[in-house]
């Protein structure tokens, strides 16, 4: 019986999808042809990747008047 308990609290979590589709996206923004982009622009750019579809909630669209 507590061993049944420990190990439902104190399992490791073993799916990692997110860190996997992360060094996917970098992966694939990353190539041959763009080798010389820095480390910062490198991170800004993953960083909209993965966070670009909470943007709109930040800076909402302007309205046509």
């Amino acid at each position: 019986m507590k061993l049944k308990s420990i190990k439902k609290y104190l399992a490791v979590y073993a799916c990692s999808t997110a860190s996997e589709r992360l060094f996917s996206d970098s992966g694939n923004l990353l190539t041959v042809k763009r080798a010389r982009t820095s480390p910062a622009l490198f991170k800004r750019i993953i960083f909209l990747k993965r966070n670009g579809k909470h943007l709109d909630s930040i800076h909402p669209p302007a309205s046509n008047v």
